[in-house]
């Protein structure tokens, strides 16, 4: 395995797709001093691109330099053969991951190292197998392909990734402190897919053989549609469960389809809010909190505003996990302001005071975001 690694990278090195590879890559890398911090995000999937072209440069390449007789000369399994290109395109790609990883934890300074290394692996993960499925198309289609489905995410970049959630391989990048594991396991099983279809279509395999793994591909498929079937009835079924409560300071907290230390996350923020408004005067007068986490992506202004407010009770209705964090994801105050109806100058005040005394640890990053100075 060592030489032929060796033989391809001195293939690769003579190789202009490499230098093209790396020079675009810098590029990209330091287009984060031109954009603002708040629009990065907005370049992550142009690293899956990098990824997934290099790794078709890889599986290419012996066509090319007609080195496939060379590696079907090898004593190799088609399956181990596939893996050890797989791992080989993962090696080559490090670069990408590794000035992605450094763009990122520019973006989300305060969350955890080995987060964000994981949803940058799961990026990689699918970039990685999303190009072996691809290379059965003809190289100038198959990089076609490859440029439409990661601009198509680019453009989706933001709420719009939910309505694609088993698909989306960065929408994790949107909130690395609450990693949706649905769609971590949804790309997981399309990753397997992938690979699947490229193992049963672009290798020579005897008649018997293939059509065992044509059985082993239609499990794997019916393994990834199981993901969102047994979401939705999941979704059916805790519609129909009662709510759980736990108790905040004076704030009765309803909720379910959410974990308790979230509902508890939300009962705080409220409280802390409602602490500053009852200094300034203001009564919001809410009793109790009902929180209900959907199983669809609403529409109008419910998409990025989902508090509502109906006689003493505050309803909260998150449908993804942004919503859970409140330094990067869900600016709470701006809608806790405007159901109060808070004068703009007062609900400045407010927000510096939450900020300063951060009672609770959830603005800690308020201050880089910029979210202390608005709350439109």
């Amino acid at each position: 395995m060592i030489r032929l690694w060796f033989l391809k990278l001195k293939v690769l090195w003579r190789s202009e797709h490499i230098w093209a590879f790396y020079m675009g890559l810098f590029i990209l890398y330091l287009s984060k001093f031109v954009f603002f911090i708040d629009e990065l995000p907005v370049t992550i999937p142009l690293y899956g691109l990098f990824m997934s072209t290099m790794t078709l440069v890889i599986l290419n390449s012996p066509k090319r330099y007609h080195m496939v007789h060379m590696i079907r000369l090898t004593n190799w399994n088609p399956i181990r053969r596939t893996l050890q290109s797989w791992l080989f395109s993962f090696f080559c790609t490090l670069p990408a991951s590794t000035l992605l990883f450094f763009t990122v934890h520019e973006i989300f300074k305060d969350t955890p190292v080995y987060l964000l290394v994981f949803v940058i692996f799961g990026l990689s993960y699918f970039a990685i197998s999303f190009a072996f499925v691809i290379s059965l198309l003809p190289f100038k289609m198959a990089i076609l392909c490859s440029v439409s489905v990661y601009m198509l995410l680019t453009l989706m970049h933001g709420y719009k990734l939910e309505s694609v959630r088993y698909v989306a391989p960065t929408l994790n990048f949107m909130y690395p402190d609450y990693p949706d594991m649905i769609n971590m396991l949804s790309i997981f099983f399309l990753g397997i897919l992938m690979l699947a279809i490229y193992c049963w279509r672009g290798v020579d395999w005897p008649r018997r053989q293939k059509k065992i793994l044509l059985f082993i591909l239609m499990i794997i498929a019916s393994t990834y549609i199981a993901v969102p079937l047994g979401q939705i009835w999941n979704g059916r079924h805790l519609a129909n469960q009662p709510y759980q409560k736990v108790q905040v300071n004076n704030i009765v907290v309803q909720y379910k389809g959410i974990p308790h230390t979230i509902a508890t996350r939300y009962g705080q923020v409220v409280s802390d809010i409602f602490d500053e408004l009852n200094e300034h005067k203001i009564n919001p007068n809410i009793t109790q909190i009902i929180i209900t986490r959907l199983d669809h992506v609403p529409k109008g202004t419910q998409l990025e505003h989902i508090l509502k407010l109906e006689e003493k009770t505050l309803y909260i209705e998150p449908y993804s996990n942004k919503f859970y964090e409140f330094n990067y994801g869900y600016n709470i105050i701006r809608d806790m302001l405007e159901l109060s109806e808070t004068d703009h100058q007062i609900g400045l005040q407010i927000t510096q005071s939450l900020i300063s005394k951060n009672k609770h640890h959830f603005f800690d990053s308020l201050q880089r975001r910029g979210l202390n100075e608005t709350y439109e």
